[in-house]
């Protein structure tokens, strides 16, 4: 009976830690602008802000799982999406 509270416990722990790290579309704008300009010169990080992180939002797509989230970015001139999925405040990009 104890393990079976405790299992529930842990298990409860660890929804409650995925929703809260759950990111928002602002923190997957700001990650993916940073991926873009990463190994780029002053002038496209200084213009990121301004260019990049507007076309970023507008293009992406959001689905929220609650646990995690979907986020699909439309790439002008390219047929398929970036997919990313977004949990535990981290992206792992699959496409």
């Amino acid at each position: 009976m104890k393990k079976s509270y405790i299992m529930i416990g842990v298990i409860l722990a660890l929804v409650i830690i995925l929703v809260i790290t759950n990111p928002k579309q602002e923190e997957y704008v700001n990650w993916a602008t940073q991926q873009i300009t990463e190994d780029k010169g002053i002038l496209l990080r200084l213009g990121a802000d301004h260019l990049a992180k507007p076309v970023i939002h507008s293009a992406t797509e959001t689905t929220n799982f609650v646990l995690f989230s979907v986020y699909k970015t439309a790439m002008p001139h390219k047929e398929e999406n970036i997919t990313t999925i977004g949990f535990l405040n981290q992206f792992i990009t699959t496409k």
